[in-house]
């Protein structure tokens, strides 16, 4: 039987997104699902731009294929829903964007006050000559809290367990186990009283007391991985060129 290309792979992948968008808990591929190391690459199907023509609005990019590195290692999600392999297109349009005139680092934003909660996407493009990639570099978490640190913090432990303990202190949790994994970092702030007022006249996101705990989750994956990514691609669309000289 023909061994399937990572291509081929990753096409039977986007089923899955599309049941991600409708469940309650993030997907995290097989290792089975993986193109090189620990990296899938899913296809993006609407990937953000500015027109040409100076209109306004956005328009899908498809000239040429844009892919979106995964993890089969994402280790933690935030609101049950989101990790760091959140869909580039299912992010895109449940959420706001706010950086509708880049096309390298796009961030978005999505909020529910009743919920008590306020998360910021950001994803960064790369075009190469040999694949166009994307990959989330941050997912950034607010949601309101007491003045209490400790009651805050034993929260979050209880439900993500001990943070580590060399790199955690009195002012913020850290959890990250390993160079190539995920690492979260939880910390518990107060907006300063003029900063809160400014939130509150711009109608953003703001809590009583101006207590909140941050999340900052960053996959360490994607940076390391791409070379990989890149260098394989290189390899399979060179396979085959023979040299005259």
């Amino acid at each position: 039987m023909r061994k399937k290309t990572g291509f081929q792979i990753v096409a039977g992948f986007i089923a899955l997104v599309l049941a991600w968008a409708g469940q309650a808990q993030p997907i995290v591929p097989a290792a089975s699902q993986a193109f090189v190391d620990d990296i899938v690459l899913l296809p993006v199907e609407c990937f953000l731009v500015m027109p040409l023509s100076g209109k306004g609005g956005q328009t899908c990019y498809r000239k040429d294929k844009v892919l979106q590195m995964q993890t089969t290692r994402a280790r933690y999600a935030l609101l049950g829903d989101f990790n760091v392999n959140s869909p580039y297109d299912v992010i895109s349009k449940k959420c706001a964007n706010t950086s509708k005139y880049d096309t390298v680092a796009l961030t978005f934003l999505c909020e529910n006050r009743q919920e008590n909660w306020s998360i910021r996407f950001s994803y960064y493009f790369e075009s190469h000559p040999a694949v166009n990639l994307l990959y989330l570099a941050r997912i950034e978490l607010k949601t309101c809290a007491s003045a209490n640190v400790d009651e805050s913090f034993n929260a979050v432990i209880r439900k993500f367990g001990k943070p580590s303990p060399t790199q955690s202190d009195d002012e913020r949790l850290v959890y990250h186990r390993h160079h190539l994994e995920d690492r979260m970092t939880v910390s518990h702030e107060q907006t300063p009283p003029g900063a809160a007022r400014l939130e509150r006249l711009n109608d953003m996101f703001s809590c009583p007391g101006n207590y909140s705990l941050k999340f900052v989750l960053e996959p360490k994956q994607f940076h390391s991985g791409r070379a990989n990514v890149i260098a394989r691609i290189e390899a399979e669309q060179s396979k085959g060129s023979s040299p005259k000289f």
